[in-house]
């Protein structure tokens, strides 16, 4: 029969309770500070394939863009809106005309403002000029889009567009 209680094997020995000695210190530590360094050393590598993964996109999408804006084929995605306002009455003005400047580069996109005054154009997002008309009024010139339009070419934009009635 064996005895119930810790085994001889299982209790400490002189030896194990002894300190560590100089060179089991620093080997020790050293291993600590290994680990530290290749754990840092992984974050900065996942760090810059990231960065290297998000810069090939990006200028992969830039190519893309421009290939097909050279070749005529680009596709809009810039959404412009507003409403087009009597500049003298604050009324609106109702199927005013609103398209990218003629004078532009192709391709032009255009759209018609509703009952009430509301307009939303989807164009390229890239800075260039709208114009906006309606009879009976002065046409008005907007500058849309935005310089870094390559970078995020999606997006929105807000513009109220007033109307000069003509003499």
């Amino acid at each position: 029969m064996r005895p119930s209680g810790p085994l001889e094997s299982d209790l400490p020995t002189g030896d194990d309770l002894r300190p560590a000695s100089f060179p089991e210190e620093v080997a020790r530590e050293l291993g600590t500070q290994y680990r530290k360094l290749a754990i840092r050393y992984l974050i900065a590598c996942a760090v810059l394939f990231a960065a290297a993964y998000a810069v090939v996109r990006w200028s992969g999408a830039t190519v893309r863009f421009a290939a097909a804006r050279t070749g005529g084929r680009a596709v809009p995605t810039w959404t412009v809106s507003g409403v087009v306002r009597n500049a003298v009455t604050r009324d609106p003005v109702a199927w005013a005309s609103v398209a990218d400047d003629a004078a532009g580069m192709p391709p032009h996109f255009r759209t018609e403002a509703d009952l009430h005054g509301n307009f939303e154009l989807l164009t390229l997002g890239e800075p260039h000029l709208l114009r906006v008309t309606a009879p009976g009024y002065r046409s008005v010139i907007v500058h849309v889009g935005r310089t870094w339009f390559l970078w995020r070419p999606r997006g929105r934009e807000q513009r109220d567009v007033d109307l000069t009635p003509e003499p």
